[in-house]
């Protein structure tokens, strides 16, 4: 019964038997009782009022009840990228070590593929002199044989000439044999030398392409690093309560990440 006024209280819902022909009273009478049953509407309309207050208020409480589950997501969220962007930072730092150390080790194979390729060459070139000293061994034997045949042949009658030259012939090939067998042990040495310095250039060229790949994965691990930073910063609303902050920070993060690549590049270029 709240916004019932009074009279019609008394004169409509709880009007008395006794009362209950009112309105076959005398005109004045009659007029004084509908002025104040009337007058009733003002609180009507204040109730409509109230009615209308309280449906407005409540629209509203829902729309901010929204907006406040809206922030509070939003708070987790950003909350939760900047749990990934730290992350994603302690990723990258391990990375950025790991490409240093490669590309340390990548130069210290290099150089010591360069020494292995010298000794290579130098094995080359003991190889091919001991080629020519065996080619002159055995072009000396078939002097030796030819000087043999020649001396019985026309020096049989001659015993001391015979003797001299069959001695010097055979003092040269026994200094050519010597020099033969030093050069064998050299080449055997060498040989020696040269198959360990393949085994060594082939493990470090193996050890080099394991650097390669590894370094390739790394550049892969980047790229995907990169997008997954872009991704955090666009995903973050610049407007969005602590977002502006780890969008920003975000981006200069990518920006300097992109920058160290571009120098490591060119460092690696030059070296």
């Amino acid at each position: 019964l709240m916004g019932v006024s009074k009279a019609v209280l008394q004169y409509v819902v709880f009007c008395h038997q006794e009362e209950s022909d009112w309105p076959l009273s005398e005109g004045s009478r009659l007029r004084a009782r509908f002025d104040e049953i009337f007058s009733a509407s003002r609180y009507t309309l204040a109730l409509d009022k109230i009615k209308k207050f309280r449906k407005e208020q409540a629209a509203t409480l829902r729309q901010l009840k929204a907006e406040l589950a809206a922030l509070d997501e939003r708070k987790g969220r950003a909350v939760a990228l900047r749990r990934q962007v730290s992350e994603a930072s302690t990723a990258v730092t391990a990375i950025d070590d790991e490409i240093s150390r490669a590309v340390a080790k990548q130069a210290e194979l290099r150089a010591s593929l360069r020494s292995l390729d010298a000794q290579a060459a130098a094995v080359q070139d003991d190889m091919a002199r001991l080629s020519a000293t065996k080619a002159r061994l055995n072009e000396l034997r078939a002097t030796v044989r030819s000087l043999e045949r020649s001396i019985d042949t026309h020096y049989a009658e001659d015993t001391d000439q015979l003797t001299t030259l069959r001695a010097s012939a055979i003092a040269k090939l026994e200094r050519e044999k010597r020099r033969a067998t030093t050069a064998e042990a050299a080449v055997a040495t060498a040989t020696a030398s040269r198959d360990e310095a393949a085994g060594r250039l082939a493990d470090a060229r193996v050890a080099l392409g394991r650097l390669e790949g590894a370094r390739e994965a790394l550049r892969s691990a980047e790229r995907r690093r990169d997008e997954a930073l872009a991704r955090l910063a666009a995903e973050v609303p610049a407007g969005a309560h602590g977002g502006g902050n780890v969008r920003q920070a975000a981006e200069a993060r990518l920006v300097e990440l992109r920058a160290r690549e571009r120098d490591e590049a060119a460092s690696t270029r030059a070296a």
